[in-house]
Parts: C-alpha cells; structure tokens; sequence
C-alpha cells in the first residue's frame, strides 16, 4: 500500500503567509508555530487534495523551484513528519 498525505480539517488550524513563510496556528491547543516557506506549500497543496510523496515533491518543485534547485523527498520526509506530529496532517492508506 502506498502512503498518502492530507491535511485535516480547515477548521482545525489556521494559516498565515507572509513573504513565503507562516505561522500555524493550532485552534484545539492554542499553539502557534512558525512554518518556513516549503513547510507552508505542503500544507497549502495538502488542504487542496492528499498526495503520495513522490507526486507532493513535483507540486512543490514547480510551485517553488521551477527553474534552480529541486527538492527531494528525503528533504520534504522530515517536513511531513512535523507536520503529521504538530495534527495538521494525516497519512492515508490508498
């Protein structure tokens, strides 16, 4: 079975961006959180549709890094997992 990855409900967080990084905030726990700009693309193209890592990878290189530097999963893996622990996102079996 392959891993996929969403975001839970809106209403469970909300999410402010500013010149390519946010701060989430956690509406059951009050915490707040400051998201670098790759933590705020997965979370934005996560509450739009859940995708296995490798399709997140290339939504996120062309949403960020169309033209220089590409990002591997190994590098979006640990943002995944900090989202995952933070309860915005959830791993789906598909």
């Amino acid at each position: 079975m392959t891993k996929v990855w969403s975001a839970v409900s809106p209403d469970l967080f909300q999410l402010k961006e500013w010149e390519g990084e946010g701060v989430l905030y956690l509406a059951d726990s009050g915490d707040t959180h400051l998201l670098n700009q790759v933590g705020v693309q997965v979370l934005m193209i996560l509450k739009d549709k859940p995708f296995e890592l490798s399709e997140l990878v290339e939504q996120l290189n062309q949403s960020i890094y169309p033209n220089s530097e590409r990002i591997t999963d190994n590098m979006i893996s640990g943002v995944l997992t900090e989202l995952y622990y933070l309860g915005v996102l959830t791993k789906v079996k598909s």
